[in-house]
């Protein structure tokens, strides 16, 4: 079976959300009928013309409201995160030569006194900051 490419495959998906928001917008404002570009892009009416309120006059980037709770860990806290996730666990006392998803959990407690309550909200935050622990 062979996989059907979309024109923005070499994107990653969050990348290729927004450039289809902003072309999806761009076609509108270009004269194409909201109904016809909805049904193209596989979303509804009413999503297509929220993209439109949202979206800057000049460049038809759609400003999204975020999804979910924030982060608890500030910008700068995460960047000091990656940093020390860089480093080898047995350096903060952790045993094993591999960081887990517990291991980060215990670190970002000790560190930014932060507790994150589950592990998937760990790897949540992991993903969001492209992180990937090897298993």
């Amino acid at each position: 079976m062979t996989r059907k490419l979309t024109p923005y495959h070499h994107l990653n998906s969050e990348t290729r959300r927004a450039k289809r928001r902003r072309d999806a917008v761009a076609q509108v404002r270009d004269g194409e009928s909201v109904a016809e570009v909805a049904r193209l892009n596989h979303v509804s009416r009413q999503t297509l013309y929220t993209w439109l309120e949202r979206s800057d006059e000049k460049t038809c980037e759609v400003e999204l409201k975020p999804h979910g709770r924030p982060c608890l860990l500030t910008e700068e806290e995460r960047q000091v995160l990656a940093g020390l996730l860089q480093r080898h666990p047995s350096t903060f006392g952790f045993k094993g030569h591999r960081w887990t998803l517990d291991k980060t959990r215990k670190l970002i407690k000790s560190k930014f006194n932060v507790e994150y309550a589950s592990l998937s909200s760990v790897s949540m935050l992991l993903k969001s900051m492209c992180i990937k622990l090897r298993g």
